[in-house]
């Protein structure tokens, strides 16, 4: 699990590392994965820091789906832990 989420590709403050994205600011990393077939979606976010992991699934997809999802996250980190990071909306 260490080796897939040691970063292989890097710019800024996003780095992927094996299947996973991530990205930093400062002390606090975020690990997560979006996916989705015809019909459902899905979103794994991970707060090593923090001890913090979000599942997300949805029986719907369209083309803002993933933002939704990202939303519903970062609201569901922020209200757990105000000094986690919170993921990318684009």
């Amino acid at each position: 699990m260490r080796l897939s989420h040691q970063a292989s590709y890097r710019n800024d403050e996003y780095a992927v590392g094996l299947n996973w994205q991530m990205v930093a600011s400062g002390k606090h990393r975020v690990i997560f994965q979006d996916g989705s077939i015809p019909g459902y979606a899905c979103l794994l976010v991970l707060h090593p820091d923090s001890a913090i992991a979000i599942v997300l699934l949805s029986n719907e997809i369209d083309r803002d789906t993933a933002r939704r999802l990202a939303i519903v996250a970062n609201s569901i980190t922020g209200a757990i832990d105000k000094a986690a990071l919170l993921l990318p909306l684009d």
